[in-house]
């Protein structure tokens, strides 16, 4: 779980690694999206229930975090473009323009039994979670290359039976994403693992 400073210091984390490592005619329009859904942003989960990664507020943005310094790991990576899909890939997690994608449980037994903390809004229109964020950039006039496009298309994982038509073609762009992407991922697994032992 995160404290609410937390929360708020990940968000500020993530617009300074926008504004600072992307020309202003990316940047513009999409701190714009961003300052409609901040709100929203800053406190969405990843996942729905206590055993999955990021059943809490505020993890999205958590991970999109710690997969721009898992890149900053990375020697000779200053590319713009992994810094922009790093701080983008995830916004399908949030929602759309009016809708979250994840509602607090209201359940009291799936809470307890199940262990959900979220459950699925049924407001939202039903779209792939990459197609969202690519909605929601193309929708706030945000720019994107190919290899930009092409990274958060294929960013839920290149097995995925839409993607595998990219698989053994990605860029070098789309494959430090998916490093940094797989390395976090498996930190934040151990961690959970450990919290769950311990309850």
């Amino acid at each position: 779980m995160l404290t609410s400073e937390q929360i708020v210091e990940n968000y500020s984390n993530l617009i300074e690694n926008i504004k600072s490592s992307t020309e202003s005619y990316v940047s513009s329009p999409l701190l714009d999206l961003l300052s409609k859904i901040e709100d929203r942003l800053a406190v969405a989960p990843i996942g729905l229930k206590r055993d999955e990664l990021g059943a809490y507020p505020g993890a999205l943005v958590e991970e999109m975090i710690s997969l721009r310094e898992q890149i900053s790991t990375f020697d000779d990576v200053r590319s713009e473009s992994i810094v922009l899909t790093a701080s983008v890939y995830g916004l399908c997690r949030m929602g759309d323009l009016t809708h979250d994608l994840y509602l607090q449980e209201t359940d009291s037994w799936r809470r307890d039994k199940l262990g959900s903390h979220y459950k699925f809004s049924e407001e939202i229109s039903r779209m792939s979670p990459t197609h969202r964020t690519l909605w929601l950039l193309q929708d706030a006039g945000a720019p994107l290359t190919q290899d930009e496009w092409l990274t958060i298309q294929t960013s839920s994982g290149l097995h995925l039976p839409e993607n595998s038509f990219y698989a053994g073609y990605e860029s070098s762009l789309t494959t430090l994403f998916h490093v940094a992407r797989q390395i976090v991922v498996c930190d934040s697994r151990k961690s959970l693992s450990s919290s769950i032992y311990h309850l």
